[in-house]
């Protein structure tokens, strides 16, 4: 995109002025044009959005703002508002587009190293202790993840949706194996997970949400997931990433993570595996959704197919996990 067209609007209401020079960014968004940016007043992201904030992400805005000033040891992107106080500014026409500036944020991916991950443990615990002083109005979103049933509007009975749409698990053997599974891990949930006690969570705390830089974490990002649950829901989340996203489990990388973190409780370590399950089920139900919505696609059978593999890395590994929580006492 010409930053000239932009540099008006730039000046204007964020007091960004010429020697507009673009920079290259680790990553490009999904839903959003993504354009960094480097000024005589300091390096930015430009987000190019289709419509201004709507509620649910105004909430995420303001809860950045409160975590931002609690003096982290890491970085929230936390939107820079317009001189006139917003959070985005209407493109002129013909381009009906929103504009948002973020800072710029230093770091890149968390190497699959013990230090690294010991840094990400840390730095979840950190981050719970802020979130903890928060109320649970400042969530984006009203989501219970020990209820899979309601997380998705479209999937509010995950169990007939297998019996009426096989297809979306490529098969009815694949949809009815699938259902007995989620059964099983429902009633862990609810026997082990649901009854912990609860603060505001990020909701989805792995690497691809983490910057990365000289040793430690320096911005934690994307709090669109962030809701009231079990804080042991994002300890989870990040454990699920190194023990299921590669061809063998990492469970050096996964002692690391809870070193860092800190001890667990009793019921904490009681529930770990059916917070796993929570985790692997919820991606599953959102996967759902999507596919109802475009059709089933090879990512979303990979993530269905995983709640399986999960249980049985749970009774296979079953003197694993006790090691790993024992070690965080």
């Amino acid at each position: 995109m010409d930053l000239s067209t932009l540099a008006p609007t730039l000046q204007a209401n964020y007091g960004l002025t010429a020697a507009l020079t673009p920079a290259p960014l680790a990553a490009e968004g999904h839903n959003n044009t993504l354009i960094g940016l480097d000024t005589p007043q300091g390096a930015y992201v430009l987000k190019l959005m289709a419509q201004a904030p709507q509620e649910a992400q105004q909430r995420e805005l303001r809860l950045l703002e409160q975590l931002s000033r609690q003096h982290l040891p890491f970085k929230v992107a936390q939107p820079c508002r317009t001189l006139q106080g917003e959070w985005s500014v209407a493109l002129p026409p013909p381009d009906r587009r929103h504009l948002m500036v973020l800072p710029r944020l230093p770091g890149g991916r968390v190497p699959n190293q013990p230090d690294a991950w010991r840094q990400v443990g840390e730095t979840l615990r950190s981050l719970h202790g802020a979130l903890a002083h928060l109320p649970a109005g400042a969530a984006p979103l009203p989501l219970d993840w020990t209820r899979p049933d309601l997380l998705h509007p479209a999937v509010l009975d995950p169990v007939a949706l297998a019996q009426q749409r096989p297809e979306l698990w490529g098969g009815v053997e694949r949809a009815r194996t699938w259902a007995e599974h989620y059964r099983v891990a429902r009633q862990m949930m609810a026997t082990r997970l649901a009854p912990l006690s609860r603060q505001l969570i990020h909701g989805d705390f792995n690497t691809p949400n983490l910057l990365f830089d000289h040793g430690r974490v320096t911005a934690v990002l994307d709090f669109e997931f962030a809701s009231v649950a079990p804080p042991l829901l994002d300890v989870a989340t990040a454990l699920s990433e190194v023990l299921q996203d590669g061809p063998l489990p990492r469970w050096d990388l996964a002692r690391a993570l809870l070193d860092g973190y800190g001890p667990l409780s009793a019921a904490e370590q009681a529930a770990l595996p059916a917070a796993l399950l929570a985790r692997q089920t919820a991606v599953g139900v959102w996967g759902l959704g999507q596919a109802l919505e475009h059709g089933p696609t090879t990512t979303t059978l990979a993530r269905l197919n995983a709640l399986g593999q999960l249980l049985a890395l749970i009774q296979t590994e079953a003197g694993q996990l006790r090691t790993l929580t024992d070690t965080s006492t």
